[in-house]
């Protein structure tokens, strides 16, 4: 729709707090909670956003000394001249809960996550899409007798920002970055004397219970209908009641940006940190060779490709990788190991594999049609 292409109004903009760059973090924790996420600056000019995501992936221990700068995130800046799509596309990217706005020279506000999920729903940006066709999978899960700083390790090694939480077997609760946060904020602000320690938090006594779920084969604009309503940023994804997975925001906008006409790339990559980022053209190359091949199917083009990788602290590598095909969907692939080059060699040939068993089936049921248009002749 030509309005996704019309800049992001300034409604768009909500209030939030600005701090320099060397006040303590625990003075922007109740801030955090409640914008979403605050900006930091240095010499009065824009530094980076924090959020309660930035907060975790910093691993850094809170304290009254720490600086608000070193949880900052470089983060890109919307603008008059900023398209709906292109910051649509700019959140998929930094994966920041909020991106700052500017405005008459100077930093006004900023754009919320919620905010774009509002307008995607309204566009009707992913009303041909299920549930199914955009969920992350697995689910990692944690048992609700773990302490939060297990929890918090597992979800920095994992790379991610959300665990389900386990009891007896059975799903019981989702935990988020923002719990923890919630919880951290809380510690930092009761009294404890020297010779007292506190109890380690329990995974159980913060997570959210009563947890949201979505049947796969619900449209998308289902599942971004309950994440405005509930103020949440994942559902878990059943099949027949039973979890398979988890569709998350930063999904929904990848697929926003990968069915974007304008995207300027459409070979989208995600998760770089300081070493991957090094391998950034060799990746690029490798799926456009990808591309290359499959567009030599009969009857197959891609649209546009989605790339995701997370490196572990034991060095190993989870990547996911999905493709979008011109008038047949989306297909997904995943591949992990301790060789960033072999398990990139390996979920590129999975797909190739997975397209090409696709392209086969397509063909059979062409024969198929067209042996019964004989017959009933």
């Amino acid at each position: 729709m030509k309005i996704a292409f019309e800049s992001v109004p300034s409604e768009f903009v909500s209030e939030t707090d600005f701090y320099d760059h060397k006040a303590p973090l625990t003075e922007a924790l109740a801030k955090i909670n409640k914008y979403g996420a605050v900006v930091v600056t240095k010499n009065g000019e824009f530094y980076g956003i924090v959020d309660d995501r930035s907060v975790l992936k910093k691993g850094t221990k809170i304290s009254n000394k720490s600086a608000i700068s070193k949880f900052a995130l470089k983060v890109p800046v919307l603008d008059s001249n900023t398209s709906i799509e292109k910051a649509v596309y700019q959140f998929y990217g930094s994966g920041a809960k909020a991106l700052p706005y500017y405005e008459n020279k100077k930093i006004t506000g900023i754009v919320s996550r919620k905010t774009m999920l509002k307008a995607i729903l309204s566009l009707h940006l992913l009303s041909k899409y299920k549930v199914k066709d955009i969920m992350s999978t697995p689910l990692v899960a944690i048992d609700s007798d773990s302490t939060v700083s297990t929890a918090k390790a597992v979800m920095r090694q994992s790379n991610i920002k959300r665990l389900a939480v386990i009891s007896d077997g059975k799903l019981k609760g989702i935990l988020t970055n923002r719990h923890i946060l919630d919880n951290a904020s809380l510690h930092s602000r009761l009294p404890e004397r020297a010779s007292e320690k506190r109890r380690e938090g329990i995974v159980g006594d913060i997570a959210e219970s009563g947890v949201r779920s979505i049947a796969q084969d619900e449209s998308a604009d289902s599942a971004m209908r309950d994440m405005v309503e509930g103020n949440i940023s994942s559902l878990v994804v059943t099949r027949s009641g039973v979890p398979v997975g988890i569709v998350t925001i930063r999904d929904l906008f990848e697929t926003v940006a990968a069915g974007s006409a304008t995207t300027e790339d459409k070979i989208m990559i995600s998760g770089l940190d300081d070493y991957t980022s090094d391998f950034r053209e060799d990746i690029t190359s490798e799926l456009q060779a990808l591309a290359d091949r499959i567009n030599k199917f009969h009857n197959i083009s891609v649209d546009s490709i989605a790339f995701n990788i997370k490196r572990h602290r034991a060095k190993n590598y989870e990547m996911k990788l999905r493709v979008w095909l011109a008038k047949q969907g989306v297909v997904s692939a995943s591949a992990a190991g301790f060789s960033l080059e072999e398990t990139l060699k390996s979920i590129v040939e999975n797909m190739y594999d997975s397209i090409k068993q696709r392209k086969e089936i397509v063909y059979m049921d062409a024969k198929l049609r067209k042996r019964a248009d004989l017959d009933e002749e």
